[in-house]
C-alpha cells in the first residue's frame, strides 16, 4: 500500500513541474513576441522622420497673390494604423508687415485649420510623396524691396499610432518693386 501512495506522489509531483515548465514557457515566449513587436513599431515609427517642403515661386512684386505648396515626402516607412501620415501640425511663421495670409486650403484628401498652429490631416494616411495643402498670401503693396522667409517649424506628424518628427522648413522669397 506504501509503494501505490509513493507512485502516486511522484506522478502528481512530476505532473506540477510539466505545468509549472509549460506555464513558463509560455510566459517567456509571450514577452518575447511582445519585444519584438514593440522594437518593430520603434523601427517602423518613432525613429523614422518624414520630410516637408514649401513649394512655390522665389520671386514676387509688391501687390502679388502667392500660393505655395505644402509637401511631405519620405513617408514609405512610416508605418502605423493610417500606414503613413494623416496629420501634420506646425507653426506656420512669416513677416507680417510684408505678407498678409489670405487662405490655405487642404489637397488630397487632406483638410487645413489655422490657430497657433496649422494642423493638416486626413482620414487615411500617405506613404508616397504628397502635395497635402495650399497657402495663399498677398505681398503688401507697401513690402520693401528684399527678401522674406516663410517657416513652417517644429512640425511633426502622426501615423495614427504615434507623433512622429519632422525638419523644419524655409521658404525664402524674393520681393521686388
Amino acid at each position: 500500500m506504501k509503494k501505490g501512495i509513493a507512485m502516486k506522489k511522484r506522478i502528481f509531483i512530476i505532473a506540477l513541474i510539466v505545468i509549472l515548465v509549460l506555464v513558463i514557457g509560455i510566459f517567456i515566449n509571450s514577452n518575447k513576441e511582445n519585444t519584438i513587436t514593440d522594437n518593430i513599431d520603434t523601427l517602423n515609427t518613432s525613429s523614422k522622420e518624414f520630410g516637408i517642403e514649401i513649394i512655390g515661386n522665389d520671386s514676387y512684386k509688391s501687390g502679388d497673390e502667392i500660393e505655395l505648396i505644402i509637401k511631405i515626402k519620405d513617408t514609405s516607412l512610416i508605418g502605423g494604423s493610417a500606414n503613413g501620415i494623416c496629420a501634420v501640425v506646425g507653426k506656420l511663421t512669416y513677416d507680417e508687415e510684408k505678407l498678409e495670409k489670405i487662405n490655405g486650403e487642404g489637397l488630397n484628401s487632406f483638410g487645413i485649420l489655422w490657430g497657433n498652429n496649422v494642423v493638416i490631416d486626413s482620414v487615411e494616411g500617405v506613404n508616397i510623396d504628397t502635395e497635402i495643402a495650399i497657402i495663399r498670401f498677398k505681398i503688401k503693396d507697401t513690402a520693401d524691396s528684399g527678401e522674406t522667409v516663410i517657416s513652417l517649424s517644429n512640425v511633426t506628424g502622426s501615423n495614427g499610432d504615434k507623433d512622429i518628427k519632422s525638419n523644419d522648413f524655409d521658404k525664402k522669397i524674393e520681393i521686388t518693386k
